[in-house]
């Protein structure tokens, strides 16, 4: 008699073919893709329009750096044309800053003054397949937050806060894309 004619043999072959099997089926369809190479627009849409956000906030740097970092995560994708126009577009977003709060996220022992604060914007959020006049993602409050240190110079407090509104709108950029063009 051979190995390969025994019975337990066989049977361990058996089982890890099953397994083989089972685990192959498990990675190729466990919904995994790769960041940012998703699309859950319609076909049709090659030209987007990012308007100007509005803003209800007494920052003017927000709505400017949030605009900004949609459009270049767009160019960065490189399937769509973007344009800051309505004219000519197939899908329009508008949007809205509601809302920019700070408090204190952490305090410096030695002084007891804030150290850390934390940073949260909200907004809404609207993209528009104009061709079909469908609404292809709505948000009445997209939030996102971000901490920023103070550090030791009281002084250099404002360029940490324009530091935190450039990480904050990057962040809210790529957050929003990813809703929108990853369908997640």
């Amino acid at each position: 008699m051979r190995v390969s004619d025994s019975l337990p043999h066989r049977t361990l072959l058996l089982r890890a073919a099953l397994v083989a099997l089972a685990l192959g089926g498990v990675v190729s369809a466990c919904g995994y893709r790769l960041s940012g190479l998703g699309s859950g627009l319609p076909g049709h849409v090659e030209v987007v329009a990012v308007l100007p956000f509005e803003n209800e906030t007494a920052f003017p740097e927000v709505e400017e750096a949030m605009t900004e970092e949609i459009i270049e995560g767009l160019n960065r994708r490189g399937r769509y044309e973007v344009q800051e126009v309505e004219a000519g577009a197939h899908a329009v977003m508008r949007g809205t800053i509601l809302s920019v709060d700070f408090s204190p996220a952490q305090l410096d022992p030695a002084t007891g003054s804030a150290s850390t604060y934390l940073i949260i914007v909200r907004a809404t959020v609207e993209f528009e397949d104009v061709v079909n006049e469908e609404m292809l993602y709505e948000a009445d409050a997209f939030t996102l937050r971000d901490e920023f240190d103070i550090g030791d110079d009281p002084d250099a407090a404002f360029d940490r806060e324009g530091t935190a509104f450039q990480r904050i709108a990057s962040a809210f950029a790529d957050s929003l894309l990813a809703a929108i063009l990853e369908g997640f």
